[in-house]
């Protein structure tokens, strides 16, 4: 799938085709080997195909995990023609759109139970793809283990954005702030940036205010977790953004937007601003830098928020789901 997913890039038709050769081959081993003495039937983002029709007509319950939201597509194409020079077109072409509905309103069929990260996730599914509320159940995420054990070192002024420097996260709302806050003199200020970057990102004249790290390994991530003042990701579009998990176990306090589903309580662990909203963003960052002791108490209650996002947390409420006893 590594292999097919690379060739997407350049033939989306050809991967496409391969993709559903490959699907087709485990649904049929899954139907050949029947359901057995199984009592609900747990999808990833629908994927099973077949086999979650005939379990569902079976009888069957079927959770789908929708990890993403179903409009992700759209925002991201969207976002291209808004700000084409930020990188290259999204790797799937508009094929790729069609067959992205087709696959959400196939899975929308075949589901009995939504499982979503968030809200973001809840509320697209209601308003864009006609999903009933009442078939949806929230279950977030969680932090993997060890994030906890970070030892909070923060320099003042710096802010720390980790995970794909692409548009879909926000990075040209980043490097919008970043400039914005320079003309204001904010020298005191700086953003660091750790995970992969297209060049188009890396060369772009407004991102000069921004500090490229690069791919970095994951015990050096620890470390520029650590060193962070703030957290910051202003995505447009997530299931639930684990990477915020992760910086709310480290001690961090967090700004970021209702897109990405995380779950931040607003003016008690960090901050949420409107998504593109970059001068909002800029404002927040500042109070927070600003503010010590605001900031110092948003990050410990961010560390003792994150408890209640653990991997043992999630399989409980998932465990509860299944069984009939939903855990909050």
């Amino acid at each position: 799938m590594l292999r097919l997913s690379r060739q997407a890039a350049s033939d989306y038709r050809t991967f496409a085709k391969q993709r559903q050769k490959i699907f087709e081959e485990q649904t049929h081993r899954l139907l050949k080997r029947g359901f057995g003495s199984a009592t609900h039937v747990f999808s990833a983002f629908g994927e099973g195909g077949r086999y979650l029709k005939e379990a569902k007509a079976a009888g069957l319950p079927v959770l789908t995990d929708i990890y993403v939201a179903f409009s992700t597509l759209d925002i991201e194409r969207a976002e291209w023609e808004a700000f084409p020079d930020w990188g290259p077109e999204p790797m799937l072409p508009k094929d790729a759109m069609i067959d992205g509905r087709s696959h959400a309103y196939e899975t929308i069929a075949n589901t009995s139970t939504f499982v979503c990260p968030s809200a973001f996730v809840a509320d697209d599914l209601v308003a864009n793809w006609g999903v009933q509320r009442d078939d949806i159940r929230i279950v977030p995420y969680a932090a993997s283990k060890g994030w906890e054990t970070v030892v909070p070192k923060p320099r003042k002024g710096r802010i720390l954005f980790a995970g794909s420097a692409v548009r879909r996260k926000g990075i040209h709302i980043l490097a919008k702030t970043a400039r914005l806050l320079a003309q204001q003199g904010r020298d005191d200020i700086e953003f660091v940036v750790a995970g992969g970057v297209p060049d188009a990102v890396r060369t772009h004249p407004e991102a000069s205010g921004l500090t490229f790290l690069g791919r970095v390994p994951r015990d050096a991530v620890r470390t520029h977790f650590a060193e962070a003042d703030i957290f910051v990701l202003p995505t447009l579009a997530e299931g639930s953004a684990t990477v915020v998990y992760e910086a709310m176990a480290a001690g961090l306090p967090v700004i970021t937007t209702q897109e990405a589903g995380a779950p931040i309580t607003a003016g008690v662990d960090g901050l949420i601003v409107p998504a593109r909203d970059f001068e909002a963003l800029a404002e927040a960052i500042t109070v927070l830098v600003d503010d010590r002791e605001r900031r110092d108490k948003f990050a410990a209650m961010a560390r003792q928020s994150a408890t209640n996002f653990t991997p043992k947390k999630q399989a409980e409420r998932l465990r509860g789901l299944i069984g009939g006893t939903e855990i909050p």
